[in-house]
């Protein structure tokens, strides 16, 4: 908390890419001149469903065609804001953890 998950592009492409992939379900969507926000539920193929609503700020893409978007008009992330029942998701990954053991409270993933 309070520091950078990722510090360069690079290094968030490279943790992304290495994650496996999750079923998403989107709930809803609601947007605005500077923002998306979005319900969702993560469904893993062992374990519960995970719940999330998620903010992207967003602002006009330089010129160099970089963004999203219809037309000559394109939008980039500014900042994304998420949250997620965590206790539900480290409960669904709890075997991929080496040692982290949520039902006795040993390890470095103590749920409590």
């Amino acid at each position: 908390m309070g520091k950078l998950t990722f510090d360069t592009k690079a290094s968030f492409l490279a943790g992304e890419q290495a994650q496996p992939g999750v079923p998403f379900t989107l709930l809803n969507t609601w947007s605005s001149c500077s923002a998306v926000t979005f319900r969702y539920v993560l469904s893993p193929a062992s374990g519960l469903d995970v719940q999330g609503i998620a903010v992207a700020e967003v602002v006009e893409a330089k010129s160099n065609g970089t963004g999203v978007g219809e037309g000559d008009q394109k939008w980039q992330i500014k900042t994304f804001y998420g949250e997620f029942n965590s206790a539900v998701w480290l409960t669904d990954l709890k075997n991929s953890i080496v040692g982290c053991d949520v039902r006795s409270g040993v390890g470095n993933g103590t749920v409590v």
